[in-house]
């Protein structure tokens, strides 16, 4: 779960720092590794899978984008924990 699940009212289901080795870019990796993800995240009955980006991470940002990822702008208790981290972006895509 979330590292700002403490920090919110509710758990949610993170992705931070999701990085692929250099050598095995472009072959789907990130793609599986996030579906695996919300996979896991549907099995705990969870509505919502969320990932903190670096804003100039513009290839994570298409992938996401690509994948049904909205980037939102934080409110609330998830804004506490977007301030902590500079040049992050927040995005979230609704599990079905």
């Amino acid at each position: 779960f979330s590292p700002f699940a403490s920090i919110v009212n509710r758990p949610h289901p993170y992705f931070s720092d999701l990085t692929v080795d250099p050598n095995y870019r472009r072959k789907g990796i990130a793609s599986q590794l996030v579906e695996e993800g919300e996979r896991l995240a549907k099995e705990m009955n969870c509505q919502e899978m969320y990932l903190g980006v670096a804003s100039t991470n513009t290839v994570a940002l298409d992938l996401y984008s690509n994948m049904g990822y909205e980037i939102i702008v934080p409110t609330g208790d998830i804004l506490e924990f977007v301030k902590r981290q500079e040049g992050v972006r927040m995005l979230r895509r609704t599990l079905n």
